[in-house]
């Protein structure tokens, strides 16, 4: 998961996050997506206390932004595994308990946890 609002690592408002998950056997990217808490159109009208028109709406978040990578890389990951024989069986990134309980409990399995090499260092 990556941020557009670069942080310590303690503080958690960045308004939108990028999830990638890649294969392990072919190194390529299996499926993406991004975690949006706001919309600039919505915000406009809202600040003005006018309706919001009609339009295409990026916002798809509702949580906390440290929220935003359980959800992801849930959905993510189940997004793959509609894909016949496509099982997730491990999983590398940084030491974020919340992730692995979400995953634990969306998909009703463990999958094995490990750690990212830089993430590792940083800690």
């Amino acid at each position: 998961m990556g941020w557009q609002k670069r942080s310590s690592g303690r503080k958690y408002d960045s308004l939108s996050g990028v999830g990638v998950l890649f294969g392990e056997e072919t190194n390529k990217i299996l499926d993406y997506g991004v975690m949006q808490k706001d919309c600039r159109k919505c915000t406009l009208y809202a600040n003005k206390g006018e309706k919001v028109p009609a339009h295409e709406c990026y916002k798809n978040h509702q949580g906390s932004s440290k929220s935003m990578e359980p959800e992801l890389a849930s959905q993510l990951i189940m997004n793959i595994e509609k894909t016949p024989n496509v099982h997730a069986e491990r999983l590398v990134m940084d030491d974020d308990t919340t992730t692995m309980a979400r995953l634990t409990s969306d998909l009703n399995r463990n999958i094995e946890k490990l750690s990212d090499e830089k993430h590792t260092i940083k800690g």
